[in-house]
């Protein structure tokens, strides 16, 4: 369970979402000889609260209701990677269900992104919003945030948009990768301010601990690399 506390606003439990794809060699599998499991994930504990298996001849994305359907997720946030930044999943998350969404953007909606891009570019041109660090594995990543209210940007129940600048530095301080990644989101400031959400954002990337430890482990890698929903649970509170 992973809890944040933002410094306005109601309490309020967020869940945090992401696609978890296990792939497992059994008899009985597709005709790749794979079955598919989609899984949500407490991020704090990586801990799986629901999993059910991917149907054949479709993908995660048609499976959210179906994974989530029996999920709490009254006053809850959840989250989850460019594949589930869909119209269909931020209506059902933050319309139907009665919860919240921060969604990461990537090539695969274009013209979201595009728009995010852009008004990020007209409203944030300065400083970030905030910006943190993190020293570890013999290297030093920087993270930048800048976040603006989402305006008319075509996405049910977007409130703000959020770009992410993480900078790699070895331990010299030479710069060595760079990436920037767009989100959105329908909680608002009043609920979510920068240190908030680069909070929820950190959380879904740190999932990756649990990649390294199953492949370790149980030697996924040897079946194909797995991919994840991941799900966390986050709270805010004044």
């Amino acid at each position: 369970m992973y809890f944040v506390r933002s410094p306005h606003g109601e309490p309020r439990c967020t869940y945090r979402l992401c696609p978890d794809r296990d792939r497992r060699q059994v008899a009985s599998g597709g005709a790749d000889g794979q079955v598919k499991l989609f899984a949500a994930l407490l991020h704090e504990e990586k801990v799986i609260i629901a999993q059910r298996r991917i149907p054949d001849q479709t993908n995660e994305i048609t499976q959210v209701q179906e994974l989530l359907g029996p999920v709490d997720l009254t006053g809850a946030v959840v989250t989850a990677d460019a594949a589930h930044a869909q119209d269909d999943t931020a209506e059902y998350l933050a319309g139907e269900r009665d919860s919240d969404n921060f969604l990461f953007l990537k090539g695969n909606q274009p013209g979201l992104q595009r728009a995010i891009y852009d008004r990020v570019n007209a409203d944030r041109p300065g400083q970030p919003d905030h910006v943190e660090l993190d020293y570890g594995r013999g290297r030093i990543i920087k993270r930048s945030l800048r976040v603006t209210d989402a305006g008319d940007i075509d996405f049910p129940h977007a409130a703000q948009v959020v770009r992410i600048r993480r900078d790699g530095y070895d331990i010299t301080g030479a710069a060595v990768s760079k990436e920037v990644v767009h989100a959105v989101t329908s909680l608002d400031a009043g609920h979510a301010r920068p240190a908030d959400l680069a909070a929820i954002a950190k959380g879904q990337w740190g999932i990756e601990s649990v990649h390294w430890i199953r492949d370790a482990a149980v030697r996924f890698r040897d079946w194909g690399r797995p991919g994840w929903m991941r799900m966390t649970l986050y709270q805010s509170s004044s």
